[in-house]
């Protein structure tokens, strides 16, 4: 009886339009009924895919949209239009499936969720999801992240609506790119629990007194921006998905014992979040870390990430390479820019040519604020610039540049064509890939490489290498040289290459080595540098492939060159020898070849009293996000040489600096050894049994009484 009132009075309340926190609680206990659909609409779907595989109940086909050729991708995302076929209560969970195959494209990450109004205009209107149309006659009912690493069933459970059309707007995520995707879509009916604002606001709140107490500005700005995202009440909290909640109040609490233990850190989430001794993100995208014998301190080496991605743009300005130092791998202090990008507009506004121009100017002087060149406007609209029609949105010095005074230094007696030069390769237009350092023994310099590429439209200067030198590993750094490499035809014809990407090493005696991946024909060189470490020898190189896939690592293990390459390992014993390669260098996970991440280097395991250990590394990897890079994050997985089979095996780890496994193949050997033995021993006694038993045979048989 006492359930009969409950259920009445609990159905009384929903038709009201209300549904108290404990009825909420209990119908969330309560089976989802699955509602049919039909797809409004769609992003243009890639070829050979189809609508359909949204709910033809089959995991292994999917839909992916793919914009044509020409077209601009809508800016907020990719919209599926879902029509239910009429006016349908309660409707409060959507889930999906994400493709089941190995491949990056369309996999979801952020989510949106917009339910039509139920007494909006349905006839004769084609909803197609833009961003007008959302704002006038859909409401956001739910949002959230989901992990693109998943290849399960992704749920986002919302506060039930009546309605009769649903979007599910996809945003670009780095993982799946401009496309959207999925192998099923289930919609369905019923209720949900309001979730625990009070709680959230706490942990954040929380997060932000610590902040202040400990006075660290990036403590309390990351606080902040979780305060500005969860909302102001529970009205605007509830826009969040259940799950969002949940995943948003593990992540704050991860990060705030993280904060806790600023500066002396013992674990580090591989994928997650990053932070140096002042509890800011670290601001290094694509790099290296480099391992300096002289001072025992590891150096991280990347592409500074401080300046804000351009709006509607994948793209951010270029600031420079950005340096941290470490003793553990584990806590990093803030370097600096140890090489910023030249920033006199001076030398494209037609300034007239002098030898005394300099390279660097201040915020606050008037050459960078009288400059004929117009600041680079912060619109969606505006086009991707020609390369010198602008100067950068703001003084590139204002992303924690040094001295002007003692980098311009470094550039006296520089011509004015050569310091014209520098600028158009290496300014706020320029993409920094990839800078890796060596210590050259022979002139006692540090030597950076990188690969250099253009945000501008006609992509003047991309492609091309940098070379620069410095006395410290903590810079500053001067630029050398810009151009392109040495290298071959497939015909044996020398050619010099632009370049896509490319690993650096050198061996104990400082002698340099260089493997790059042309951006003419892709194919893979072995290079070999100059005694000084800043030039290719091109008298020594070799075209050891014609396909270089992926962000090259290269390293070697006792007599052997190893390279990883997109997950494959290419091994040979002499530079300049024939290269042999083999696939399947990542184990363990099954979601994706390289754990979703492009690799950055190699970092050898030294043991406790600094030694290396034979065999055994870390492997630094990038997860980019294009469309936010101050949200870059980075992997330390363990990376193990095998040498009997000449490969590399790179497994994941949830921390990073796991224990790297040692190299197996000594006790594949004795293993295989003691078979040997085994076998040879039973081989032996069963030859021994069989000679007994033909001896036997072979007697003569001896006369009896009875035969005689």
């Amino acid at each position: 009886m006492k359930r009969w009132i409950c259920g009445l009075l609990a159905l009384l309340i929903i038709c009201a339009g209300g549904v108290p926190a404990f009825a909420r609680e209990k119908a969330d206990k309560t089976a989802w009924v699955p509602l049919g659909y039909t797809v409004h609409h769609t992003p243009t779907a890639a070829p050979g895919s189809s609508v359909a595989a949204l709910y033809d109940g089959d995991p292994k086909t999917f839909f992916l949209c793919g914009e044509k050729a020409g077209t601009v991708a809508p800016r907020h995302g990719n919209a599926l239009v879902f029509d239910l076929g009429g006016l349908m209560e309660n409707v409060g969970r959507l889930r999906l499936l994400p493709r089941q195959d190995d491949a990056l494209e369309g996999r979801p990450q952020a989510y949106r969720i917009y339910a039509a109004y139920p007494n909006a205009t349905y006839s004769g209107r084609r909803f197609t999801g833009e961003a007008a149309e959302l704002e006038g006659f859909f409401r956001l009912v739910g949002q959230g992240e989901w992990d693109p690493a998943e290849t399960d069933w992704q749920t986002a459970t919302f506060l039930p609506v009546n309605t009769r059309f649903l979007v599910l707007l996809l945003p670009f995520n780095p993982v799946g790119g401009e496309n959207c995707g999925a192998a099923e879509i289930e919609i369905d009916q019923g209720l949900r629990a309001t979730g625990d604002y009070n709680r959230q606001q706490t942990t954040a709140s929380a997060l932000l007194q610590f902040g202040k107490e400990q006075n660290l500005p990036a403590v309390q700005q990351a606080a902040q921006n979780y305060l500005d995202y969860i909302g102001n009440d529970s009205i605007a909290f509830a826009r969040l998905t259940l799950e969002e909640q949940t995943r948003l109040q593990k992540q704050m609490e991860q990060e705030t014992a993280l904060y806790k233990t600023v500066g002396k850190q013992t674990k580090l989430l591989n994928g997650g979040l990053w932070i140096d001794g002042k509890g800011a993100r670290l601001a290094v995208g694509s790099g290296s870390i480099f391992y300096d014998e002289a001072g025992k301190r590891y150096y991280w080496y990347g592409a500074d990430t401080a300046a804000p991605t351009l709006p509607g743009k994948a793209v951010a300005p270029g600031v420079g390479v950005h340096c941290y130092v470490s003793k553990d791998l584990l806590n990093w202090e803030d370097v600096g820019n140890v090489l910023p990008v030249f920033n006199n507009p001076q030398f494209a506004d037609g300034t007239k040519p002098q030898n005394s121009l300099p390279m660097y100017v201040g915020p606050g002087s008037a050459a960078y604020k009288k400059s004929a060149l117009p600041a680079y406007p912060q619109t969606d609209s505006t086009a991707l610039p020609l390369s010198g029609t602008y100067k950068a949105p703001e003084n590139t010095f204002a992303y924690g540049g040094t001295n002007a005074a003692q980098l311009n230094a470094l550039y006296d007696g520089l011509g004015y064509e050569a310091r014209k030069d520098f600028y158009q390769y290496y300014n706020w237009e320029t993409i920094i890939h990839h800078p890796q350092v060596i210590y050259n023994a022979a002139t006692k310099q540090y030597v950076l490489w990188m690969q250099l590429g253009s945000l501008a439209a006609d992509k003047t200067g991309a492609g091309v290498a940098a070379v620069a030198t410095g006395s410290s590993p903590t810079g500053p750094f001067r630029l050398n040289a810009v151009g392109t490499l040495p290298g071959t035809l497939a015909d044996g014809s020398a050619l010099q290459h632009r370049v896509r990407d490319f690993a650096l090493f050198a061996n104990a005696k400082g002698n340099g080595y260089l493997v790059y991946a042309s951006a003419v024909d892709g194919a893979g060189f072995a290079l070999q540098l100059n005694k000084e470490g800043t030039a290719g020898d091109s008298a020594n190189v070799v075209r050891f492939t014609e396909n270089l896939q992926g962000s090259p690592v290269l390293l070697r293990s006792g007599k052997t060159f190893y390279l990883l390459a997109g997950g494959t390992t290419y091994t040979t014993g002499s530079f300049f020898g024939q290269w042999k390669e083999k696939t399947g260098a990542y184990k363990d996970k099954a979601w994706n070849a390289a754990f979703f991440s492009q690799a950055d280097g190699a970092i050898p395991l030294r043991n406790t009293d600094g030694t290396l250990a034979e065999g055994q590394y870390y492997l630094l990897s990038l997860r980019a996000n294009p469309y936010d890079q101050q949200a870059d994050t980075h992997l330390l997985l363990p990376m193990t040489v095998q040498s009997l089979w000449r490969t590399l095996a790179v497994r994941w780890g949830d921390s990073a600096l796991p224990r790297v496994p040692a190299d197996s193949s000594l006790l594949w050997i004795i293993i295989f050894c003691a078979l040997g033995v085994l076998l040879l021993g039973a081989a032996g006694v069963l030859l021994v049994v069989v000679l007994r038993k033909h001896k036997k045979k072979a007697a003569p048989r001896q006369k009896s009484h009875e035969d005689t």
